[in-house]
């Protein structure tokens, strides 16, 4: 609906309830002009009454707009994370299988070194037997 189009919920004599000035008080000058001047204020009391509706009505809009350009914003970023996120757990998988072989290296040179150390170890036993053997 456009400015000019009546809200249909609206009353037809709200249709310019923006236009009244609240400021300007009733006139009751004369006792005849008292149920006129009682009807205005009747129709500005019910405009105010309007005015200040309509304002609630446009503050949650407004709130409403917010909170869903928010979610709808969370929601994209979260969609748009999504490859980025893959790519990180793909990495982190390559890492792992990495250090997994890296680790096999390493138990592996490990035993190979434990053996050489062995050898090595029964070797100066034996000198030392044999160097005991001829201090004897």
């Amino acid at each position: 609906m456009n400015e000019s189009t009546s809200h249909p919920a609206k009353p037809e004599h709200l249709n310019h309830c923006e236009d009244v000035n609240t400021a300007e008080p009733v006139p009751q000058n004369k006792s005849d002009a008292v149920p006129e001047g009682l009807k205005a204020k009747i129709v500005e009391d019910q405009c105010k009454r309007y005015m200040i509706q309509k304002t609630a009505i446009d503050n949650t809009y407004n709130v409403s707009v917010s909170e869903t350009e928010v979610s709808i914003n969370a929601l994209l970023n979260t969609v748009a994370s999504y490859p980025a996120h893959q790519a990180q757990l793909q990495r982190l998988q390559q890492l792992l299988a990495q250090k997994t072989s890296i680790e096999a290296s390493m138990a592996k040179q490990l035993a190979n070194l434990q053996a050489t150390y062995e050898a090595h170890s029964y070797d100066v036993e034996m000198v030392l037997q044999r160097y005991m053997k001829e201090m004897k």
